[in-house]
């Protein structure tokens, strides 16, 4: 029987000879992380590093991904920053470049389109434009007030009217038993669901919000008779849970955080995605609908966008949803840049310009 002291000195030599790959990369992306600082410290001859998440705060998170593939490659941290974080948030246009160049011999970047494009089946997008309640139209316009009054800023204003906009209950909750008549966002999405009923499919629906969650699984019990599975950040067993909705045949909801879910999952037995709430970082939101559409989908897959309008034209710069879809689309070239962090989007300075509140 081996004792313990030789079976360490295995395992070392197993490390120092073979390689260390770390999948899902982004769990890296701070240096100062134990998790950050454990993989690194770890000896091997190959290092690789597969990441489907673009930089997303910061362009140091590329540094400490880069820092284990390749150590020094980009100098220290202070080093980076000098040379690349700061001009690149100031004025220089040629950074990206640069960056690139620098990485380019361990860098590799796989697209769907790229490598993928005849071994999947066909994407849809469907926006369906719905208009507002009655009762949002009159909140939504309180909001506004009250910032036109000084006694809300821009930023407040927006995260509220985006709540407003998936259901009035996210704001109060004395509308909690409002009918799906009443929130003709709601009404659209069970319609949705019902065609995809119809079909004997299963659709997914992301939502940050958690009490959009339960609202969501209550009206979807009530008309459909079946208990959908959620998936969010208090969610155990994540992947038992999609074994489970994978193996069950046949028509079934499942509701999702984008952040939570998006990434690691694979839950090809759906073919539908319904993004009840926008995720303002477009990259993350493709990432949550790419838990559908991926190696394993042989079922042409629809993505949904129910966005609410404004169709009396009581807003004159349209509703909040309207101008974050507008924004996004226009970002999405952008977004798919592995080295641009999505703040640099600047969405929310956008959404302001849209509703002259800055």
């Amino acid at each position: 029987m081996r004792s313990p002291l030789k079976v360490l000195k295995f395992n070392r030599s197993y490390f120092l000879n073979k390689a260390v790959i770390c999948d899902e990369a982004q769990a890296i992306k701070n240096p100062t992380t134990a998790a950050s600082k454990v993989i690194k410290a770890m000896k091997a001859r190959f290092r690789l590093a597969l990441t489907g998440t673009p930089v997303e705060n910061s362009l140091n998170e590329l540094w400490s991904i880069m820092d284990f593939v390749q150590p020094g490659l980009l100098g220290s941290l202070s080093q980076f920053k000098q040379e690349f974080v700061n001009k690149f948030e100031g004025t220089e246009t040629d950074i990206e470049e640069k960056l690139t160049a620098r990485i380019s011999k361990v860098y590799k970047r796989r697209t769907k389109t790229g490598e993928l494009g005849d071994q999947l089946p066909s994407k849809t997008i469907a926006v369906r434009e719905i208009p507002m309640g009655q009762i949002q139209l009159e909140l939504y316009k309180e909001v506004i007030t009250l910032v036109k009054q000084k006694m809300l800023s821009g930023l407040e204003a927006i995260q509220k009217l985006k709540s407003l906009s998936s259901h009035p209950a996210l704001l109060n909750e004395k509308y909690m038993n409002l009918t799906p008549q009443d929130v003709p966002k709601l009404k659209e999405t069970l319609q949705i669901i019902e065609e995809v009923r119809q079909k004997g499919e299963k659709v997914l629906i992301f939502t940050e919000y958690i009490q959009m969650q339960n609202l969501l699984r209550k009206y979807i019990r009530e008309q459909f008779d079946i208990n959908p599975m959620i998936i969010n950040g208090v969610t155990n067993r994540r992947q038992q849970v999609v074994d489970m909705f994978n193996q069950n045949s046949g028509f079934d909801v499942m509701i999702l955080s984008p952040k939570a879910a998006g990434t690691g999952l694979t839950i090809t037995s759906a073919n539908h995605v319904i993004h009840y709430t926008r995720w303002w970082n477009p990259a993350v939101e493709n990432q949550a609908t790419d838990r559908v559409y991926r190696i394993g989908q042989n079922k042409p897959v629809t993505v949904y966008y129910p966005i609410v309008i404004d169709k009396q034209g009581v807003l004159k710069e349209g509703t909040v949803e309207q101008i974050v879809h507008r924004i996004l689309e226009e970002k999405q070239s952008l977004a798919s840049s592995v080295i641009v962090p999505s703040k640099n989007l600047r969405i929310e300075e956008e959404i302001l310009k849209g509703f002259a509140l800055n």
